[in-house]
């Protein structure tokens, strides 16, 4: 990839805070209809291409595909505390929820522009309505087989 030569990062790159969204331990969901719902809406507005068949993040159980879908909404929302709240199923952790292949990634601090040279916002890919509705329905038969365990 580096013909030869070792990647150097980019110099003056800073990331939010190392801290993700993540499902509570504790989360009572006693509807799973609300977790599908929180679901939706975070991959809705996040990015969530990840958690599909086949991607790195396909094979995780229930409980980290909900957590995924809760930090990379709380991401895009730049950490913004009311971001993480999912029907208080979801906390703040300052421990990575990554399970390798699969990374909970950071954003890239965008608030604090330069004046000489702003820096343009990252690239957010959204999922086609067609991937969402697999993964949903992949993640709400995960869920519904978690709680039939319960």
């Amino acid at each position: 990839m580096g013909n030869g030569r070792a990647i150097v990062p980019a110099k003056g790159v800073k990331y939010l805070a190392r801290q993700w969204c993540v499902m509570s331990p504790s989360a009572g969901v006693s509807d799973p209809n609300t977790l599908a719902q929180s679901i939706t809406y975070a991959c809705e507005n996040g990015d969530c291409t990840s958690l599909g068949y086949g991607s790195s993040c396909g094979n995780l159980d229930a409980q980290s595909n909900a957590s995924y879908a809760f930090n990379t909404y709380f991401q895009t929302m730049n950490q913004s505390k009311g971001a993480c709240n999912f029907n208080n199923m979801a906390v703040i952790t300052t421990v990575d929820p990554s399970k390798p292949p699969c990374r909970f990634e950071i954003m890239i601090d965008t608030r604090q522009q330069k004046k000489a040279s702003p820096t343009p916002s990252p690239t957010v890919y959204r999922s086609s309505a067609a991937e969402i509705e697999d993964i949903f329905a992949a993640l709400i038969t995960g869920i519904v087989g978690l709680f039939t365990l319960i």
